[in-house]
């Protein structure tokens, strides 16, 4: 017997997300080596293209934008994509790059992150603001 492994598919880390799509946004991405659905990135102030947040950077990109919908193929060009921009739950077992600092970044977007007991304290504990519900 063939064991097979599913590879990520567009919006695997979306737990919820706003009516009518309203959660996602259209963006342009810098040539990439290749990113996979649930990427985590940031925005490079000088260009307004988006890259994997990278939190040692100064161009921009250290401040979490947003999330990747869905995967990229690596290209030398810049590539329009679909990413998840607010309003949203993701899972943290399914996102690429997430640390603290990330899931603080996310949830200044009202991007809650799921699945990960500390985060979701964390959450609780920082800036809950009326209409936001934790379950």
């Amino acid at each position: 017997m063939t064991i097979r492994t599913q590879t990520r598919t567009p919006g695997d880390f979306l737990a919820s997300e706003e009516v009518a799509m309203a959660s996602r946004e259209q963006i342009t991405l810098a040539p990439t080596t290749g990113l996979e659905p649930g990427t985590i990135l940031g925005r490079i102030t000088a260009t307004g293209k988006y890259v994997a947040h990278d939190p040692a950077a100064s161009d921009g990109s250290q401040n979490v934008a947003c999330v990747l919908y869905a995967a990229v193929k690596a290209s030398p060009n810049d590539q329009r994509a679909v990413a998840i921009a607010r309003r949203a739950e993701v899972s943290a077992p399914q996102l690429t790059g997430l640390s603290g600092a990330a899931a603080a970044g996310l949830a200044a977007l009202r991007i809650i992150v799921r699945g990960e007991p500390a985060l979701d304290l964390a959450y609780v504990m920082g800036d809950f603001v009326e209409g936001d519900y934790v379950v």
